[in-house]
């Protein structure tokens, strides 16, 4: 049987540091306040994944590319 080492395997760990979410808290906004006021609902919708990407802490851009810039020290 083929086990996996959970421990080594991080996918969802926090790989954005304080000025990365309120970037995304202000593009957030910025895409509600613009959607909002053109009444475009395409605009709006793309609120929620920023929503939820500033709320993780966790970006699929950046665990792509390998980047982390979080404060948050990795014990390795």
């Amino acid at each position: 049987m083929n086990t996996v080492n959970h421990a080594d395997r991080h996918l969802f760990d926090y790989n954005m540091g304080f000025n990365d979410i309120i970037i995304r808290y202000a593009v957030m906004m910025l895409l509600g306040i613009i959607g909002g006021l053109t009444h475009q609902l395409w605009i709006m919708l793309l609120v929620v994944p920023v929503f939820i990407f500033a709320v993780t802490g966790w970006c699929p851009i950046h665990a792509v590319l390998g980047r982390n810039t979080s404060e948050q020290k990795q014990a390795h």
